[in-house]
């Protein structure tokens, strides 16, 4: 059982972990919220800007000389999801091996803090707060994305053999004689001036130019590219991650599809986001054995929403 509902409502229900335990020794309940079902900040809502504030990742976006920044999308959610399905997974693990199911308590903002990489164990060890790097990595250099003269480049080349090929693209061998080692170019004075540099390179160069260049070396990771109005789904699009399909509601579709890519059971897609209630009744009809005048009934009590069924949800 899953539910993101405001903590307490399911005891409220009579429907909490302790009393459905008693039914079903063997039950998993995932409770989701933005604070958790305990603690001083129980019963506080949450969005994903929220959790993005208080689990500290604004904090640390952006460019030193400038506020925080939330990312552009609704990542704290797509996360958490992600996460509570692993994390059941781990509970059905156990109860594989034990026959006992457990209560889950996930929280969104607790979520964020797990994945800030090494930013916690810095302002303990430091005592001083992660600062914003814009899109600097401070753990390797070059990592950074660099202006052309009709779009962006991301580029990474940390490793030595990747530096060397980096500078003989920019036909700059000095620069790999002043920054060969990798932890010399991660003092800041020295990753400052060579970043300012690479700029300086990149920006009398178009897209293609710095990607040719790139991909002329064996000792050079490709670059990451983007130029406005330039598609950049050309391999994702073959390898079947961009999909086009016929929704029964929205007609005509190309969408993104799940990206693993399993032998036997290929990602695919048959529909996109559905209607609020569009499968209740065949949840409740076809899965919990419920008769269509049973399902009625609580469709005028209001126990259930009545979603569109002049489109088939299954077929």
């Amino acid at each position: 059982m899953v539910d993101n509902l405001t903590p307490g409502r399911m005891a409220e229900w009579g429907l909490s972990y302790k009393e459905l335990k008693e039914i079903n020794a063997g039950i998993i309940q995932l409770h989701v919220s933005g604070y958790g079902s305990w603690g001083p900040w129980t019963g506080r809502t949450s969005y994903d800007v929220i959790a993005q504030s208080m689990g500290g990742l604004s904090a640390i976006t952006g460019f030193e000389d400038r506020g925080p920044i939330k990312s552009g999308v609704w990542i704290a959610n797509w996360i958490t999801g992600l996460m509570c399905a692993i994390t059941i997974l781990t509970a059905l693990n156990y109860r594989e091996r034990t026959g006992q199911g457990q209560f889950i308590d996930y929280l969104q903002a607790e979520n964020v803090i797990r994945w800030l990489d090494w930013t916690w164990l810095y302002a303990y060890k430091t005592g001083e707060d992660r600062k914003r790097s814009g899109n600097r990595d401070l753990a390797i250099c070059p990592s950074d994305l660099f202006d052309c003269k009709d779009g962006w480049v991301a580029i990474a080349a940390f490793r030595v053999k990747e530096f060397h090929g980096l500078c003989m693209a920019m036909n700059r061998p000095d620069l790999y004689e002043a920054y060969a080692d990798p932890l010399e170019r991660l003092k800041d004075e020295n990753a400052t001036a060579l970043l300012e540099t690479i700029a300086e390179w990149t920006q009398t160069k178009q897209v293609e130019e710095v990607e040719a260049l790139a991909s002329r070396r064996t000792d050079l990771q490709p670059p990451g590219c983007w130029k406005p109005g330039t598609p950049t789904t050309v391999n994702i699009s073959e390898r079947g991650a961009i999909q086009e399909y016929q929704d029964s509601l929205y007609g005509h579709m190309v969408q993104h599809c799940y990206p693993p890519r399993l032998s036997e059971t290929p990602s695919r897609l048959k529909w996109s986001c559905r209607p609020l209630g569009f499968d209740n009744a065949y949840v409740l009809t076809k899965i919990l054995d419920l008769s269509s005048e049973e399902v009625q009934e609580l469709e005028q009590e209001g126990v259930v929403f009545k979603g569109r069924r002049t489109i088939p949800s299954r077929k």
